[in-house]
């Protein structure tokens, strides 16, 4: 393993985020899929992030372009062993040293996987700035709200196919935690024993969305109108009596920068200030 590489390509969208929060700027990187929400090859919550504009695409983080990563001339190459195959993971240690680390759904970002990486690009201290500056902000966070753990929180993404609940391991689901909003029963996955950070649900168990809060992560609009017209949905109490939050959660990789630009939506949607206003079915 190269000591402060300097050539590195990631190909992992959880894995840049972490990169550039340690102000660590990639040689490339693995695209996401593209998207309405996300029309360029990187997740739009790094638009901002200082060195993305010099981040070369290498390919799908499955089937990464290995003629381009050669091209490169790396020193490192990081990515998910979620993504690597065996075959691929030969492929591209022809190319460089490269490290495999499990992202996929790891609750354990802040103790294992964001010190790991401070440590595999010689920046330690950058691991430890970035991750006590989340810290600050989700204390800042607690002070400003009072007491989180009176407000039920509750996450669902809504898919062409299918609806599911994001647990409390799920990305999301972890940020709730860290700053001590309350979770629906249901949504309580480790309690439950079930491994899982997110879990498909039939229609019978819609019940199980409600909260005081409920934050929708919609890839298909068509899909999430059929839940709108659905009685159990419009009979939820967080339907019925509140305003319904309807925010895009698409950041939901486990990283750095996207649990920093998911605070002040949770900040703003907990001090009801911050309204976005569905409509009721017609």
């Amino acid at each position: 393993m190269p000591e402060n590489p300097k050539k590195i390509m990631v190909l992992d969208p959880a894995l840049l985020d972490i990169t550039l929060a340690l102000e660590v700027v990639p040689a490339g990187a693995s695209p996401i899929f593209p998207s309405e929400d996300a029309p360029g090859p990187f997740p739009p919550y790094l638009e901002g992030a200082e060195g993305i504009g010099e981040v070369e695409e290498v390919g799908p983080a499955g089937a990464p372009n290995l003629e381009s990563l050669a091209s490169f001339g790396p020193d490192l190459i990081v990515g998910s062993s979620f993504y690597f195959d065996e075959n691929v993971y030969e492929q591209l240690s022809e190319i460089a040293p490269t490290v495999a680390l499990a992202t996929y759904s790891n609750p354990m970002w802040k103790e294992e996987i964001v010190p790991l990486v401070g440590e595999i690009y010689g920046a330690p201290e950058a691991a430890e700035d970035a991750l006590g500056d989340y810290e600050a902000r989700i204390e800042n966070l607690r002070s400003e709200l009072g007491v989180p753990e009176d407000i039920v929180v509750s996450i669902v993404s809504v898919f062409a196919d299918s609806i599911s609940l994001s647990g409390t391991i799920s990305p999301s689901g972890l940020v709730l935690g860290d700053i001590g909003f309350a979770r629906p029963e249901a949504q309580n996955f480790e309690l439950t024993g079930e491994d899982l950070s997110s879990l498909p649900i039939s229609e019978e168990r819609i019940p199980d969305m409600d909260g005081d809060e409920i934050f929708v992560y919609v890839t298909d609009m068509a899909a999430f109108e059929s839940l709108r017209e659905n009685e159990l949905w419009r009979s939820l109490e967080a339907v019925r009596s509140s305003p319904e939050f309807s925010v895009n959660l698409s950041k939901k990789s486990l990283a750095v920068i996207s649990r920093h630009n998911l605070l002040p939506l949770l900040r703003a949607t907990a001090l009801r200030v911050f309204h976005v206003q569905v409509a009721p079915p017609r």
